[in-house]
This record gives C-alpha cells, sequence and structure tokens, in this order.
C-alpha cells in the first residue's frame, strides 16, 4: 500500500471537502406538494396581500433550486422561523439575483418583521428589476407605500399608492 504524500494528501481532501459540499447543496428537503402550483408553494403572499395567489408572470425561468428554496422558506415561515425563512431567501437570491419575485418575496417578510425601512428598499430592487411587468410593479408600489405608512411617512405613502394609480 502506498501512502500520499503530503500535497497528495491535502489535494484528496480539497476534493473530499467540495464533494461533500456540493452534495449536501443538493440536497434539499422537497415537501410532497412539489407537483401543487407554485402559488401554493411558497410565491403566495401572506394573508393580507391576496394579489400574489395567482401565478406569476415568469416562474418557468425560475431555477428548481430556488423553487426548492421556495418551499424551505415558506415552510420555515409557517413554522415560526421568520428569520430562518429570510436566510433561505437570501439563499435563493444567491442563486437568481435578478429575479424580481424573490427580492418582493423578501421584502414582504421583512415588513412582516417588523423591518419597515429594509422592506421598502427591498421592494425598490424588485421594482427596478421588474421592468416590463406592471402586476408586480404595481405590488411593489403597495408594499412601498404599506412600509411608508408603518415608519409614519403618511405623505410618502400615499405618494406610493398615487404611482398605482
Amino acid at each position: 500500500m502506498q501512502l500520499l504524500s503530503p500535497s497528495n494528501r491535502t489535494l484528496s481532501h480539497l476534493c473530499s471537502v467540495a464533494l461533500i459540499a456540493v452534495v449536501s447543496g443538493c440536497s434539499t428537503m422537497v415537501s410532497d406538494d412539489r407537483e401543487a402550483p407554485l402559488e401554493t408553494r411558497g410565491m403566495a403572499a401572506p394573508v393580507e396581500d391576496a394579489s400574489m395567489s395567482a401565478r406569476p408572470a415568469g416562474v418557468g425561468d425560475t431555477s428548481q433550486a430556488v423553487v426548492a428554496l421556495l418551499d424551505q422558506a415558506a415552510t420555515q415561515q409557517r413554522g415560526g422561523h421568520p428569520e430562518q425563512s429570510a436566510a433561505t431567501l437570501e439563499r435563493a437570491l444567491r442563486i437568481e439575483p435578478r429575479n424580481p419575485w424573490l427580492w418582493h418575496r423578501l421584502a414582504q417578510l421583512r415588513l412582516q418583521m417588523g423591518m419597515a425601512r429594509r422592506a421598502e428598499q427591498l421592494a425598490l430592487k424588485s421594482k427596478a428589476l421588474a421592468a416590463g411587468n406592471p402586476r408586480l410593479i404595481r405590488q411593489n408600489w403597495l408594499l412601498i407605500a404599506q412600509a411608508r405608512e408603518t415608519m409614519g411617512d403618511l405623505e410618502g405613502a400615499q405618494a406610493a399608492r398615487n404611482k398605482v394609480e
């Protein structure tokens, strides 16, 4: 039996670590409702925003990894773990940083968590990426209005609502 040289052992160790990282990154728990429409699997908005209940445009371009992460984030949120849900959404954004729906979903969650200023910033980012999607732009303006109202900026909230009309 031939022993590996120190440099080969290091290379072998690095390859093992890389393989474990790839495999663990690919293994995500997928709920039994994975064949359900996307709006029932994480893209649905909170109860107060029924406008997100319809299937968003452009969902066909969303990777399976991101859909799985949305499922996971929704489960975490329902389980009372909003910080974990936000972290999962941020992971999805690292995969698809130009996906305006992900930014909007994170904005919704941050607003629910009482982080109105951050929610407004995230909704503005979503709006900037949502060119050509008037429905999402409208939803972002409504979320911005709600965030501004929460912060006591009634004038700013009204200005955002005016953008909707």
